[in-house]
């Protein structure tokens, strides 16, 4: 990858009608990689990538793959990935399915599936064993999607004030916050950057995301806040994301 500090410059984030829509006439998404370093508190915990690649029957594949990095490297060996897959549709992206999964060695120890069914109108779900389904909704993003949903609407000039999120067997809504611009170092560069706070109504969790223009609204830096737990921070470190 190229995008070091040589550039201006994460975190990994649906219809109108319950069918599965027709593609609407709109510019591709070009498939890209951005690494990130992860830190709780000030130790180093973690190395993240997200990627952005073309999938089958006119679909993408929006991925994370983290894996221990620093001193927790010596004890743990945990892996987490989560992946979303969608189709551009003409009111925006169409979730297909949704996959979290949290290994420990080779056994998995947390794992989350979604799987949206728009020609019966369903989603299909399994939180680690509790198993189900509900009726799938107009728009509807899981929260690791949404990322990357705000990611295109900023880049195409959108300023949209909410997402409706799906997540294990419920529907919630999701508020931006937009905070103005905000100068970030990191390792990949300093960039001018927009920052957003993603707010899970009725929740006190916050992913707050800084957004470089510059790298098509790609996230230079976030944090996740939750009271009780440690704060979060990724910091990018690389990419190849094409820009404006």
């Amino acid at each position: 990858m190229t995008h070091r500090a040589n550039w201006t410059w994460l975190i990994t984030l649906v219809l109108a009608v319950i069918t599965t829509p027709a593609v609407a006439d709109q510019p591709e998404p070009q498939a890209f990689e951005a690494e990130y370093r992860a830190f709780y508190g000030s130790m180093r915990g973690a190395a993240t990538r997200f990627q952005l690649e073309s999938h089958e029957n006119d679909q993408w594949l929006w991925r994370s793959i983290s894996e221990p990095a620093g001193m927790v490297a010596m004890f743990r060996d945990d892996v987490i990935t989560e992946e979303s897959r969608f189709s551009i549709g003409d009111e925006g992206l169409v979730l297909h399915s949704y996959h979290y999964l949290h290994l420990e060695g080779d056994e998995p120890r947390r794992e989350r599936l979604l799987d949206v069914d728009w020609d019966r109108g369903t989603v299909r779900y399994d939180d680690d064993g509790n198993q189900g389904e509900m009726d799938a909704r107009p728009g509807s993003l899981d929260r690791f999607l949404a990322q990357y949903a705000l990611m295109r609407d900023l880049a195409r000039g959108e300023r949209p004030e909410q997402y409706l999120i799906v997540d294990r067997d419920e529907h919630f809504e999701q508020r931006l916050r937009y905070r103005g611009e905000e100068g970030i170092r990191t390792r990949a560069g300093r960039f001018t950057t927009l920052r957003v706070d993603m707010e899970d109504k009725d929740s006190d969790r916050v992913l707050a995301v800084w957004m470089a223009p510059e790298l098509g609204y790609l996230p230079v830096q976030l944090e996740q806040r939750e009271p009780g737990e440690r704060t979060v921070r990724m910091e990018l470190e690389d990419t190849d994301h094409p820009g404006q």
